[in-house]
């Protein structure tokens, strides 16, 4: 859970580009990463698979039956990570629809936090092995490259094992996820500067600016098209992260049933009471279930029965 504290540190981050860490006494500037970084950092993973593929690593597809071996992991946990994967999107949108149609929502907070520590958790478990995997291998070599090209040390620092696993924890640890980034740019302290600024609020250049500093950029700047849209939600929507994510994943549902209805229509002739549609590759039974008016599924449902 972040404390406002952290969330305006977390802005001034944004903005100034950089963060200070301390490690053993020392200050270490650290800077994220821009998109031409993550490029070398890409780059230096392939020459670093290149260089390791012929040693005694454990394969990607093997971990799932090695961690049942050692009785970390089940098949039916397999089943259940697949499954909970959708559920936070599912509840989003639930929250959203039960906003829009007057019925209590906020309990849903709560199911979707436990949902989401719950897929945390089983995602933690099931990639406890990647590190021995080549890929994993790889990732923490191009990682901990990209980290000191990130970092201004000061000197009498020493790269060594602990200090370079020190420093590495804490950039991890510090690394907003989405969800921290949709706080952050909620906040009085981000808005004010935003709405005086925009862009130009990053003491980079906008072709400079690190990959933190797009993503909550993009953020903004689509709260911002959809209070400016035709369909513009509610502010309680707009404040709300989890009822704004809703509220966009129902304007994509409703733009997809609008496209594959059209697509439909133009193929029926118009004197017809009732259409059967089957589900191909690109169409699930939900799709075509949400093409059907309000009326057109109550009476689907009564005939359910």
């Amino acid at each position: 859970m972040l404390d406002e504290k952290r969330l305006n540190k977390l802005v001034y981050r944004f903005i100034s580009g950089y963060e200070i860490f301390s490690i053993n006494g020392f200050d270490v500037k650290y800077s994220p990463p821009t998109r031409l970084q993550l490029g070398r950092a890409d780059l230096y993973w392939q020459q670093c698979y290149e260089r390791n593929k012929y040693r005694g690593f454990i394969s990607t597809e093997e971990t799932e039956s090695v961690l049942i071996d050692m009785g970390l992991w089940t098949s039916k946990k397999t089943e259940e990570l697949n499954i909970i994967k959708e559920k936070p999107k599912e509840i989003r949108l639930a929250m959203y629809e039960a906003y829009e149609s007057g019925a209590p929502w906020k309990y849903l907070k709560k199911t979707l936090q436990k949902t989401e520590n719950t897929l945390n958790s089983l995602s933690n478990q099931r990639s406890c092995l990647n590190p021995y995997t080549l890929e994993g291998f790889c990732s923490w070599q191009s990682n901990e490259k990209m980290v000191f090209e990130c970092c201004s040390l000061p000197l009498g620092f020493e790269s060594n094992s602990k200090n370079v696993l020190n420093l590495m924890s804490k950039i991890a640890s510090s690394n907003p996820s989405d969800k921290h980034m949709e706080k952050a740019i909620r906040t009085n302290l981000f808005l004010s500067y935003w709405n005086i600024y925009g862009v130009d609020m990053f003491d980079s250049k906008p072709c400079d600016s690190n990959t933190e500093q797009r993503s909550v950029a993009n953020l903004a700047m689509t709260i911002d098209r959809a209070a400016e849209s035709a369909e513009a939600p509610d502010s309680e929507v707009i404040k709300d992260p989890d009822l704004f994510a809703g509220w966009l994943i129902a304007r994509s549902e409703r733009a997809k049933t609008k496209k594959l209805k059209s697509e439909i229509d133009s193929k029926v002739s118009s004197n017809k009471s009732k259409v059967f549609v089957v589900a191909n590759e690109r169409m699930t039974p939900k799709d075509i279930y949400n093409m059907n008016s309000k009326a057109g599924k109550q009476r689907l449902q009564s005939m359910g029965k």
